[in-house]
């Protein structure tokens, strides 16, 4: 009898112990960040460059994949909300979706990520959505949810019908706008600044309209951008097979980067790259590509930084190779869809949540994200004669959202219509925006009481042993 009492005791205190150490780290990572849905609204222009900070809400959508989206090795952060009418794939260790560690500093509001099929984190991989951000974001998808996701306080919704509609609007969208831009008159012409092509505008018009064939248009590696006054600017690209390989994009004269950490935030809400014909487009270069991307018939192969919208007809592949790449949310100034405030979104309808109990087992496993490696960013290529400009490396990789440094809604295998029940091993307040502090006054006693349990349990232990 003394026995079967000491054991229960020392489990009964070593359980205690572990839920007080949960509860510490839930008393450490209280959010102090201002709610999303309290942010004012994205004014394009006044955003400023690559930084930190969560500045402002944007109620339209960052990425849309007409197709599949899958983020391989190579994906680091993909910045705003993603709306995928097909399957959602992450297999790229951590991946960043919704707020960036450096970037516009515009944060979705509502959905994160909308997928009309599965979302699948691969094994080894962790999706964080919203990181930083009080009140995290929600995952939404027409099938199921399966793998490691740290939602910061939102929520999954597997199973949902209304993420198809809401994915295909999205597309129809893309189709309209891309259209209506293929069909303006060119306001300007591709000529020449020294050794290196230029796009020459009228200095007035608004937008100002470019027509390129995509030969052309691949090889624009360094391109000054000249009399294009205050206004948007529209890149048309002719043709079924096509190729952006920026390097180096200027303003003015070559010596004028404008891709650099300081200048993006001026620059990508104005300029657009509307590849409206092709079947095939591949996102390369050194650099940060400048202005969004239009491609509502192709399937586009992302290698390379982007800043703006990117909304593509068929599959996305970010990261195939490459290092650390990243998506920037610049909303675009030259149609109304594009903007921070595109008009009322179709909201879904409330879908009923599979009843789910979070695990107080402490025998169960607990899931603890593994520091992700980044590589180096890679540096644009200079033109040559060019005295070395600073590019796109100035981004401090020690500021980016951590796997370790938030707390975690892990997600095992969330089924949609007749999948499984999902597992929660942990649901938590939501991550404030700097560094999560793992001490502190709140924590301190509750910790002496974790100290205290684990004494009493290893004492009955022993004096049990010793009555033996």
């Amino acid at each position: 009898m003394t026995r079967h009492l000491a054991r229960r005791v020392a489990a009964a205190s070593t359980a205690t112990a572990l839920a007080l150490v949960a509860l510490a780290g839930n008393a450490a990572a209280t959010s102090t960040q201002t709610p999303v849905t309290d942010l004012p609204t994205c004014t394009v222009g006044t955003t400023g460059g690559l930084q930190n900070d969560v500045t402002s809400a944007d109620a339209g959508t960052a990425v849309v994949v007409g197709g599949d989206y899958v983020a391989h090795a190579a994906a680091a952060e993909s910045e705003g909300r993603l709306v995928v009418a097909g399957s959602t794939t992450i297999a790229a260790g951590l991946l960043n979706v919704g707020r960036a560690g450096v970037g516009s500093g515009i944060v979705p509001v509502g959905d994160v990520v909308v997928s009309g099929r599965d979302v699948t984190v691969a094994a080894g991989s962790l999706l964080d959505v919203n990181h930083g951000v009080d009140g995290g974001g929600d995952v939404r998808s027409g099938g199921s949810i399966q793998g490691r996701i740290e939602l910061n306080g939102g929520a999954a919704h597997p199973g949902d019908s209304t993420a198809a509609d809401v994915a295909a609007d999205h597309v129809a969208t893309l189709r309209t706008v891309s259209a209506e831009l293929a069909d303006l008159t060119p306001t300007g012409r591709l000529g020449t600044d020294g050794a290196h092509p230029a796009l020459v505008g009228d200095g007035t018009s608004d937008p100002q309209v470019f027509e390129l064939t995509a030969d052309q248009a691949a090889d624009l590696d360094a391109v000054v951008l000249q009399d294009v006054g205050d206004g948007a600017v529209v890149v048309n690209v002719r043709g079924s097979d096509a190729r952006l390989d920026t390097v180096h994009t200027a303003a003015g004269t070559i010596d004028s980067r404008i891709d650099t950490p300081a200048t993006l935030g001026d620059w990508a809400p104005r300029v657009l790259w509307n590849v409206a014909d092709a079947t095939a487009l591949e996102l390369a270069g050194g650099s940060q590509l400048v202005g969004s991307v239009l491609a509502p018939h192709a399937d586009v192969e992302q290698t390379t930084h982007t800043n703006g919208r990117l909304w593509v007809g068929g599959d996305l592949h970010l990261g195939r190779s490459g290092s650390g790449l990243e998506h920037h949310n610049y909303p675009w100034v030259g149609a109304l869809e594009t903007t921070c405030d595109p008009g009322p979104a179709p909201t879904p309808s409330p879908t009923p949540e599979p009843t789910t109990t979070p695990s107080t087992d402490p025998s169960a496993p607990v899931t603890t994200p593994a520091e992700p490696t980044e590589g180096p960013t890679d540096g644009p290529t200079e033109p040559a004669g060019q005295d070395p400009t600073p590019g796109a490396e100035g981004e401090d990789p020690s500021t980016e959202p951590q796997a370790d440094d938030s707390p975690t809604t892990t997600v095992d295998d969330l089924g949609g219509a007749g999948g499984t029940d999902p597992v929660v091993t942990s649901s938590t307040a939501p991550a404030s925006a700097a560094e999560l502090p793992r001490t502190g006054s709140t924590v301190g006693p509750l910790l002496a009481a974790v100290v205290a349990f684990l004494a009493l349990g290893l004492g009955l232990v022993a004096w049990r042993r010793r009555r033996s």
